[in-house]
C-alpha cells in the first residue's frame, strides 16, 4: 500500500520518497522505476539516542511537507523525531488492530504518541471503533480504506494470457497472494486445500509471495501429498496480469486490516474465500460477492473450495458482484485523493 501510494503521488507530480527503517526488498526496485527514492536505515534501534538524530537527520533533508507512518515503530521514530526534523504534518495509518489487543502497554504508548499525529488513518469501520476506544481523538481520526488500481474485464483473452504466465496446468486454480507470514495462517489454507480436492487432479493451489514460513509451507504440502499440485511462485511484479487466471482467491488469516491483495483480486472479478477478520467483512459480503468462513475453520474453507468448483455460475456471479463493490467504494484514486487532503494540499495538486 505505500509503495501503491508513493507511485501514485509521483504521478500526479508529487514528490515522494519512502523510508524503511530495515533493509529494501523486493519493492525497492519498482520504486526506484517509478521515480520514487528509497532510504533504507539499516535497522531499529529503540535505546539509541543517535539514530533518532539519524531519523531526523533524513526527514529534514527530504525536506517533506508531510510525512506518513505506518505502523507502531515508524510512528515512534516519526513523532520523536518531528521536533528535530520540523516538517509540518504527520499523518499516520494503522493496518490492523490484533498485534495491540494482549499489549496494554504498547496501546498507551501509541495513545501518547496519537497527540502528535495530525491524522491518524485506519482501514475501515471496525478499526475505527477500536481506535476511538483508546483516545484517539475523533478531529484526528479518519477511515481511509486501502484502494486499488482498477483492473479492465476478464476476456478469455486475457484469462489464457494470465494461465501461460502462472505456468500451471490444472484448470482449476485457487491462489493467494502476499507475505508468507505467520499470520497469514497459509498451513490451514493448505490443509483446506487437500480436503477439498484430494481426488481431483484437475485443481491447483498457487502462492505468489515469499517469506519466512516459505520452507514450512513446502513441507507442509509434501506432506499432505500435493507436492505436484502446490505451486510457489514467489514475489511477482505482474500480479494484475496473473488475476485473470485464477478461479477462486484465498485468505486463511488470523489477522488483517483490509488487505489489498483481496481487493485487487476482486477488482479482476476472482471470487474471494477469506476468514471473517479485521475489517474484510465490512468488503466482503458472505454470499453477496464473496465467502466468509469463521477464523482458524479447515473444515468450513474446504466447503467453500468444494462448492465453487462444482458451480461456476455461482462463482462468477460472485466475482462479478465483488469486482462491482471494489469498483464502487476501493479506487486507487480515491484512496490518493484522501491521502493528499490528509498530507494538506488539494488532491489535484502537482
Amino acid at each position: 500500500m505505500c509503495a501503491d501510494l508513493a507511485i501514485a503521488l509521483a504521478a500526479r507530480g508529487v514528490r515522494s520518497s519512502v523510508i524503511g527503517l530495515d533493509a529494501g526488498g523486493e519493492l525497492e526496485g519498482r520504486l526506484r522505476d517509478h521515480g520514487v527514492a528509497f532510504t533504507s536505515l539499516g535497522g531499529r534501534r529503540m535505546r539509541s539516542p543517535s539514530y533518532y538524530g539519524r531519523v531526523a537527520g533524513v526527514l529534514r533533508d527530504a525536506r517533506a511537507t508531510a510525512v506518513h507512518t505506518h505502523g507502531f515503530a515508524p510512528l515512534l521514530y516519526g513523532a520523536l523525531a518531528r521536533p528535530l526534523a520540523g516538517f509540518p504534518r504527520l499523518v499516520h495509518t494503522e493496518h490492523s488492530i490484533e498485534y495491540l489487543l494482549e499489549r496494554p502497554a504498547l496501546r498507551l504508548a501509541l495513545r501518547g504518541l496519537a497527540w502528535s499525529v495530525d491524522t491518524f488513518a485506519v482501514l475501515g469501520d471496525r478499526m475505527y471503533g477500536y481506535y476511538a476506544t483508546l483516545g484517539i481523538a475523533p478531529r484526528r481520526l479518519k477511515v481511509i480504506p486501502n484502494g486499488v488500481a482498477l483492473l479492465p474485464p476478464t476476456t478469455p483473452e486475457r484469462r489464457a494470457e494470465a494461465r501461460a504466465r502462472l505456468g500451471v496446468s490444472q484448470p482449476f486454480v485457487v491462489a493467494t497472494v502476499g507475505r508468507l507470514a505467520p499470520e497469514k495462517n497459509f498451513p490451514l489454507l493448505i490443509d483446506a486445500f487437500a480436503s477439498a480436492y484430494a481426488a481431483d487432479p484437475d485443481t491447483a493451489l498457487v502462492f505468489i509471495g515469499d517469506g519466512s514460513e516459505a520452507a514450512g509451507l513446502r513441507a507442509r504440502a509434501a506432506e499432505r501429498g500435493l507436492g505436484d499440485r502446490v505451486h510457489f511462485l514467489g514475489w511477482r511484479k505482474d500480479v494484475a496480469q496473473l488475476l485473470p487466471g485464477l478461479d477462486v482467491f484465498a485468505l486463511s488469516s488470523f489477522s488483517e486490516g483490509l488487505p489489498m491483495a483481496m481487493l485487487e483480486a476482486m477488482s479482476a472479478s476472482v471470487p474471494v474465500v477469506s476468514t471473517a477478520v479485521g475489517d474484510i467483512p465490512n468488503v466482503v459480503r458472505d454470499g453477496v460477492n464473496g465467502w466468509l468462513v469463521p477464523p482458524e475453520d479447515g473444515v468450513a474453507m474446504a466447503a467453500a473450495f468444494a462448492a465453487l468448483r462444482r458451480d461456476p455460475a455461482r462463482a462468477e456471479a460472485l466475482g462479478r458482484a465483488g469486482q462491482q463493490a471494489v469498483t464502487a467504494t476501493y479506487s486507487r484514486d480515491a484512496m490518493v485523493d484522501a491521502y493528499c487532503r490528509a498530507y494538506g494540499f488539494a488532491p489535484s495538486a502537482g
